[in-house]
């Protein structure tokens, strides 16, 4: 039977509205208003008014005893007061997941946070920009010479990238009958220069190759892939790669961004820290060091997990994109729809960007998944139960 949303939840533009407001503010000065204001009300909003889809759900009971392990572990380790202080982003991002996942499940107004995180990624760029920080400058030489240089966080830009490519195509989805495909076209175009310009700015190359994947799915999926195919769309994609790729390589050649690919994964930074991390896992597989140890960041979700909390923790949170995954292969078999498939492309580029990056203590990038999530069983309950 498919679910029937009470009107006021349905309409409500409150958890939206603070969804909105938390986002937009968490790169600004005034960051603490939305951790300690505007995330905890719309969790209590949303735990209310919204909380049978919330406990209804099978990620919940996984994420929850994840979240408890986490608790353990940092009271059995030898630096508990500074684990639980970094604990209050951590329960944040829990927390506001499944506020996400809720407010997506019961809230007709939901796009609303689509547009939160296209909103928040254009807030970065404006703030570098008016800080002298976003120039057309990408041949930095070093690695202290780039970070010394602007203010800004090459994760942030990575990954808020990322979701606002996301949120995108998880908007034009909502509105498909209302938005010509041209439009989708221009959209997508302007989001693969916005990202092979953040690339390049921040010598990310997390950006290129999760951007350049999904941005190459969203074409076919909306324009190969059904009885309709714009050949024309694609031959023009063909036009402007052919007409710009000469100059995007002269500028790419001379970007630290080029020197960082040159090096190899063995050599690479990250896959030492991969490897520290993964041994001080196996050195202390129950509770791990702590969240609040003094040590190296493995940017890593799973590492980071293994490390700090022991194997349980890792374990529950693989099992919650494991169940992800499977559940959206399951619902295409079952139902034929293709925005299932949709789905699970997303969630894969979740679990892929949770390797080369740890999303804990960043409560937006934790509830990205979580929201996708929550799309998915609207659609399928309302739709196909």
């Amino acid at each position: 039977m498919a679910v029937l949303f009470n009107d006021n939840k349905e309409d409500s533009f409150i958890p939206v509205l603070l969804f909105a407001f938390a986002a937009l503010i968490w790169r600004t000065s005034y960051y603490i208003a939305s951790l300690y204001v505007a995330i905890p009300l719309l969790i209590v909003y949303s735990f209310w008014l919204y909380r049978d889809y919330i406990f209804e759900s099978q990620y919940w009971i996984p994420y929850l005893l994840m979240i408890i392990w986490m608790f353990v572990s940092t009271a059995m380790s030898d630096n508990a007061n500074d684990g639980f202080r970094r604990m209050v982003p951590i329960t944040a991002s829990f927390l506001l997941s499944f506020a996400g996942y809720a407010v997506v499940r019961g809230n007709k107004n939901y796009w609303v946070i689509y547009v939160s995180y296209i909103a928040l990624l254009a807030y970065l760029i404006y703030a570098n920009f008016m800080e002298g920080g976003f120039i057309l400058r990408f041949d930095y030489s070093s690695e202290a010479d780039r970070n010394s240089s602007m203010k800004l966080n090459a994760n942030d830009y990575a990954y808020y990238t990322l979701f606002a490519t996301m949120s995108l195509k998880l908007f034009f989805e909502i509105f498909d009958d209302k938005i010509r495909s041209v439009f989708k076209v221009i959209a997508y175009i302007a989001f693969a220069i916005l990202s092979f310009y953040v690339a390049l700015f921040t010598a990310s190359r997390q950006v290129l190759a999760l951007q350049i994947p999904l941005l190459a799915f969203f074409f076919f999926y909306d324009f190969m892939w059904g009885e309709e195919r714009r050949f024309d769309y694609i031959f023009l994609l063909i036009i402007l790669l052919v007409a710009f790729i000469p100059s995007l390589d002269s500028i790419y050649s001379h970007s630290f961004l080029s020197v960082r690919s040159q090096v190899g994964y063995q050599d690479d930074v990250r896959s030492r820290l991969l490897q520290m991390a993964f041994d001080q896992g196996l050195e202390n597989p129950l509770f791990g060091l702590g969240i609040g140890a003094d040590t190296f960041f493995s940017h890593c979700t799973y590492t980071h997990l293994f490390a700090r909390c022991g194997l349980f923790a890792a374990i529950c949170f693989v099992v919650i994109l494991y169940k992800s995954a499977i559940t959206q292969l399951k619902r295409y078999w079952m139902s034929g729809d293709k925005v299932f498939l949709l789905y699970l492309v997303l969630v894969l580029f979740v679990a892929i960007g949770n390797f080369t990056y740890s999303y804990m203590q960043e409560p937006f990038m934790m509830t990205i998944l979580f929201v996708i999530l929550g799309e998915s069983d609207r659609n399928f309950i309302n739709n196909y139960c």
